[in-house]
Order: structure tokens, then sequence, then C-alpha cells
């Protein structure tokens, strides 16, 4: 028997317990977002080795970065419109840009070989290059970035949980034979 307030019923420290539980898997993970139904998919199998969000140095990733070997097929995430293709932009090297529904795009860079022009339609799944080191880059991997109204989002909180390829090596980029954090400038 305790001396003072009685203690709350059982159920009521359950219902607690489970709240606290849940309140903390919530804040470890990414908070799934709405894809204005493009039901987004992973562009390519590999490790990832920079994730979105601030790196050392004031540097900054807008997206993700994905390391595989040199000429992996890239896929579209969605059905979209390929709206740039080149490389002016140096530090990305050849870059992809695809327009999809409700305000949203996806971003491709340092692709090795180009498969798809500005203004081609192209389907989720359908391969628009192959991974490659162009840009500013020390190993062969893709940089993928998710924008809704032009503002980058974390592609985590809207993909898929990440390929058992992904998950296997996650943590140890190494051994995908390219270093962690290898972006070579902010956002990239």
């Amino acid at each position: 028997m305790t001396r003072g307030r009685p203690l709350p019923p059982r159920s009521a420290l359950v219902a607690l317990v489970v709240a606290l539980a849940l309140g903390l898997a919530a804040c470890t993970t990414p908070r799934r977002m709405s894809d204005g139904g493009n039901d987004f998919i992973w562009p390519v199998d590999g490790v990832i080795v920079s994730t979105y969000g601030p790196k050392p140095d004031n540097r900054y990733n807008d997206g993700v970065n994905i390391a595989a070997p040199a000429g992996t097929p890239i896929h579209a995430a969605a059905d979209g419109v390929v709206i740039y293709t080149g490389n002016e932009l140096r530090s990305f090297g050849n870059l992809i840009l695809i327009r999809h529904a409700a305000g949203w795009s996806s971003t491709y860079a340092h692709t090795e070989a180009v498969r798809v022009k500005r203004n081609q339609r192209v389907a989720k799944g359908a391969v628009i290059a192959t991974v490659g080191q162009s840009g500013s880059v020390l190993c062969p991997q893709l940089h993928f970035e998710l924008r809704r109204d032009a503002k980058a989002v974390d592609p985590l909180a809207l993909l898929p949980d990440r390929p058992r390829a992904m998950m296997a090596a996650a943590g140890a980029p190494g051994e995908a034979g390219c270093p962690a954090e290898t972006t070579g400038r902010p956002g990239s």
C-alpha cells in the first residue's frame, strides 16, 4: 500500500508507456509526406553515401547520394516530363530534371549516359540514364533530389523503405568503393 495519492489504474500506465514509445518512434524516423499521387520509387539500387541535410564545412545536401557501379541503370522515380538535360551546372555533371504531378520534380546528377531528351514523357521505372562520375564527385554515384514547388524535401520522407542492397551496406559506404559524404559542393 502506498501513502498519498493512489496509483493510476494499470490500463492508464500501459496507455502512457505506449504513447511514449510511439512518440519516440515518430522522432527517430522521417515523417512520411504526401507525394501527390506520384508513388515515387528509388531510382537506383546502391549504397547511400550522403543523406539529406547539413554537412561539415557549411555544406548542405538537398537530396541523397547513392553510390553504385558505373553504368548501373537509373530509373525515373515517377511518371513525368523531362524538363532539362545538360551539364551547365558543372559540379552536378550530367543532369536530368523531371516534372511530376502536383508540383513535384526530381533531380538526377552525376550521370554517365543520358537516355532521355527535353520534353520527353517518361514512365515511372523507365531507364533515363546510367550511374556515372560526372561533375565533382570522387566515385560513381547518383545525386537524387525530390522537390515540391521548387523546395527540396528529404527523399527518405517520400520513398519506400530502402532496398535490401542499401540496407546491407548502409553505414559502411567504403564497402561500396566510395568514401562517406563525398559531395563535392553544397547541395550536390
